[in-house]
């Protein structure tokens, strides 16, 4: 499902409940429960992440380029292209969102995990594309750190299922020691976005339009997970 068909069930649902029991009163301001104007309430439902601080990590960058796609493209700079457009869409959602990186520029793993914890972000995520020596493996990834916080295995189950539901092929909810997960106190997931080692995940890691749609679902997913 995408981020406004969740914001917009969302708005509709709440609405319908401040709208119920005051349809014979038709005199009186409408109000949400909360006692704020129902203007207000809609723009806090069309920012579900409000008050929520996001870091978004582009793998690699500069001298470390990550893996080479079989097109000849770096993973350092797909990675930079997705989280661009995952970081905007947040965001759009509300989040205060930061880089640990915005441009090719080199960034060490101890300096992104310490952004964590001086942020104090509800969300760590690190965006990346996979290789492997087998050309046939392909799909996304999502991992958690080893000994995961509740919170991320919760993010991280609801990133899953937003990929899975928008149609992307996936391997699953995975443990790792990565540095970026495990450096820090905070929740935090690394997205592996598929294969650059295979050449039909190379072929979309290059279309915008399919780069728009997986960041559309990773959006999603956070919406899902992180949502007051």
């Amino acid at each position: 499902m995408s981020i406004s068909r969740i914001l917009s069930l969302a708005l509709v649902a709440s609405l319908a409940a401040c709208a119920g029991p005051r349809m014979h009163n038709k005199t009186q301001t409408a109000m949400s429960p909360a006692g704020v104007s129902a203007s207000t309430a809609q723009k806090w439902l069309a920012q579900p992440l409000r008050g929520k601080c996001i870091v978004v990590d582009p793998g690699h960058g500069g001298k470390d380029p990550g893996a080479c796609a079989v097109d000849g493209s770096r993973e350092k700079d797909h990675n930079l292209t997705i989280a661009r457009l995952v970081a905007q869409q947040l965001r759009d959602a509300g989040a205060e969102v930061f880089m640990t990186r915005s441009s090719d520029k080199f960034i060490s793993l101890d300096e992104r995990a310490e952004m964590a914890d001086r942020h104090h972000c509800d969300l760590f995520l690190s965006i990346h594309a996979d290789a492997a020596s087998n050309p046939s493996a392909r799909g996304a990834t999502v991992y958690r750190a080893r000994g995961a916080l509740a919170a991320s295995s919760n993010c991280g189950r609801e990133l899953l299922g937003a990929l899975h539901q928008a149609g992307f092929d996936h391997r699953g909810l995975r443990e790792a020691g990565f540095r970026v997960l495990m450096g820090h106190s905070r929740p935090s997931l690394l997205l592996e976005c598929g294969f650059l080692t295979n050449s039909t995940d190379a072929a979309n890691l290059n279309d915008p339009d399919w780069r728009a749609r997986i960041s559309d679902a990773v959006c999603s997913g956070v919406v899902a997970a992180l949502r007051g």
